[in-house]
């Protein structure tokens, strides 16, 4: 693998594409809205016009970490990681409208040993999941919008997500040795291996389709030679090549009820982070290089902004 030549190829394609550097373009044949992190704030994006908001801004020093649309898309929830007074790292769960107005924070530590990260909205759009970190806790969370009262879910870390059938919780679970999919029935409790922690070296932003049924998430590793292959981006194969920030990830998907794990798309893309389209035939790509939309039917990719970013992205209608 050669260091750094996979960014320069990427670079290369989307000046390709037209796009203009920091000038988002409209996109819509897919519609919808698209709320992503960007620059230390958090962004919307209008696939019908292109219109690109700031709908929080950046902390003095920090930044919004992540964030998702409620289940009707008529609000907001995001974590912020600020260092208040230039000392003490603190961390804070919003609740906002759609538009970044009326923002309320529900859940967050003045304690630098104690964190709030990864909110993910219930299906009853009155609870949200948390990762919490503190000593002694590490867990992912259910808290009451209305209270701010928290119940735990799971003695697990890792990006996860919520089925929007509320029966499943999806966690990128890492241990000593390796990363894999878990997944965790609401009702019981009951948990199952759905991707061995052999099976990637590094797995990331696990989601749910709007069925409930097959989960998209990026991975990279030794699953490479192993896992069912697409065709690659527009059926065209793509080498394997380390990027100069890190190792380079492709998307894949499994379905809930288990087999092996399929690559949807050959994108060779720096810490990507996804989400499926409201329909379900598109998902978002927002990674270091740009901010894209892929169909997954073949893996074609349409460039939206670049270059992008690092954090979180979700699509709603």
């Amino acid at each position: 693998m050669v260091a750094g030549v996979g960014l320069a190829v990427h670079q290369h394609t989307l000046r390709q594409s037209g796009l203009t550097p920091n000038v988002p373009v409209a996109a819509p044949q897919f519609g919808g809205r698209l709320l992503y992190t960007r620059d230390g704030g958090l962004w919307t994006l209008n696939l019908a016009d292109g219109v690109a908001t700031e709908v929080a801004a950046a902390p003095e020093l920090g930044q919004v970490t992540a964030a998702r649309w409620s289940p009707d898309g008529r609000s907001m929830v995001y974590a912020v990681h600020e260092v208040r007074n230039r000392r003490t790292p603190v961390s804070t769960v919003i609740v906002a409208a759609a538009d970044g107005s009326n923002p309320r924070p529900v859940v967050g530590s003045e304690d630098a040993s104690t964190f709030y990260q990864l909110p993910a909205w219930a299906r009853d759009g009155q609870h949200i999941y948390v990762v919490h970190t503190a000593q002694n806790v590490k867990r992912i969370e259910e808290v009451e919008l209305a209270t701010g009262v928290a119940k735990a879910v799971v003695d697990e870390l890792g990006q996860f997500d919520v089925s929007p059938d509320g029966r499943w919780l999806v966690v990128a679970r890492s241990t000593n040795t390796g990363i894999g999919l878990l997944l965790v029935d609401l009702a019981t409790g009951a948990q199952r291996d759905l991707v061995g922690e052999q099976d990637f070296d590094l797995i990331s932003s696990p989601r749910f389709d709007p069925g409930s049924q097959i989960i998209l998430f990026t991975g990279a590793g030794r699953a490479g030679a192993q896992v069912s292959r697409s065709g690659g981006v527009g059926g065209l194969p793509g080498p394997e090549i380390a990027l100069a920030h890190g190792i380079p990830m492709d998307l894949f998907s499994m379905p809930v009820g288990g087999g092996t794990p399929r690559r949807v798309a050959r994108v060779n893309l720096d810490d990507p982070t996804t989400s499926w389209s409201p329909d379900g035939s598109n998902a978002a790509l927002f990674s270091y290089e740009a901010l894209q939309i892929v169909r997954l039917a073949d893996g074609s990719l349409t460039p939206l902004l670049t270059p992008g970013g690092f954090g979180s992205v979700d699509w709603a209608r």
